[in-house]
């Protein structure tokens, strides 16, 4: 069953409870509260949750996937690119990750915190091992020279074990 699949799936069983949930709510048909009751009973019983990480684990997956074809069609000239979309996609899911543990992803300022102090926090709050903060860092410094264009300073082979790295901490700790 493909990601799309899988998803479309899940949401039909979110519909049909989001419709009882409707029925539940005692507001007559077509009163424009209706629909608004029904979001928030769904959200209160946590159904528009499991909507979402589905849908943002799609996008990741997608991200990645867009890295990894880069690598298969263009090989070197691609690393460079898809390094740092592989390495922009393990950003955000660090600080999705973070969010989901109650780990601040900003400063007081409003600006984000460093993606390399992010992996430290998950790390000691244990959210991953301490292998796997290492290995999170060194991904983190393959998307530092990538996106500084030290090509010279990884290969495509480091950039395909990155993506499916990323993919595999997607897998072990979801957000």
């Amino acid at each position: 069953m493909s990601e799309q699949d899988r998803i479309l799936t899940q949401m039909e069983g979110l519909l049909d409870d989001y419709y009882r949930l409707v029925e539940e709510s005692r507001i007559p048909d077509g009163d424009p509260r209706y629909g608004v009751a029904a979001t928030r009973m769904a959200a209160a019983a946590g159904n528009l949750v499991e909507i979402e990480e589905s849908i943002r684990g799609s996008v990741f997956s997608d991200f990645l996937d867009m890295a990894a074809h880069f690598l298969e069609e263009y090989d070197l000239p691609a690393a460079t690119s898809a390094g740092i979309l592989a390495g922009a996609t393990l950003e955000e899911y660090l600080r999705k990750l973070a969010d989901a543990y109650g780990i601040a992803t900003a400063k007081s300022g409003g600006e984000p915190v460093q993606a390399e102090s992010v992996n430290t926090e998950l790390g000691g709050e244990g959210v991953y091992d301490l292998s796997e903060q290492m290995q999170v860092t060194a991904w983190l410094e393959l998307w530092n020279k990538a996106a500084r264009g030290r090509r010279d300073e990884f290969s495509a082979d480091e950039v395909r074990l990155m993506i499916q790295g990323v993919r595999d901490l997607m897998i072990r700790h979801p957000a």
